[in-house]
C-alpha cells in the first residue's frame, strides 16, 4: 500500500532543491563542516608522509583522497569560509604553508581562498 506524502514533505523538498547552498546550521551545514574536515584530515595524512612519517595510505593516494573529497566539497555548493575554519582548526599555521606548497596550483588557489573567507 503507498504511502501519503505529506504536504510538509514537498516544501522541504522544494526548498532543498531550489537552495542547495543551505545555511549553517541546517543539515547542509552540517555535510559541509563533515566535508571539509575530510578535506583537512587527507591534507594532515599528506604531510605525514611528506615529513618522513608513517601512515597506511601512500603520498599519492592521500593527495587523490584530498582531491576528490575537495571535489565533494565543491559539488555540494559549500562556503569556502567553512573549509578554511576546518584547516585552521586541523593545521597549524606551519603545515597549511607546506600543504599548500605541495599541492597543485589549482587546488592551492582554491584552498588559499577558503583560508582568506574564513579569517
Amino acid at each position: 500500500m503507498p504511502r501519503a506524502i505529506s504536504a510538509a514533505s514537498v516544501a522541504l523538498a522544494a526548498v532543498l532543491l531550489a537552495f542547495p547552498g543551505a545555511p549553517a546550521g541546517a543539515p547542509a551545514g552540517t555535510t559541509c563542516r563533515a566535508q571539509a574536515e575530510k578535506v583537512a584530515g587527507w591534507g594532515e595524512a599528506m604531510l605525514v608522509h611528506y615529513d618522513g612519517g608513517v601512515s597506511v595510505y601512500p603520498a599519492d593516494v592521500s593527495y587523490l583522497l584530498l582531491r576528490n573529497s575537495l571535489a565533494a566539497y565543491g559539488r555540494r555548493g559549500c562556503a569556502p569560509r567553512v573549509l578554511g575554519a576546518a584547516l585552521e582548526r586541523e593545521l597549524t599555521p606551519s603545515q597549511r604553508k607546506r600543504l599548500l606548497s605541495l599541492l597543485p596550483r589549482t587546488i592551492e588557489r582554491t584552498l588559499r581562498r577558503a583560508l582568506a573567507a574564513s579569517g
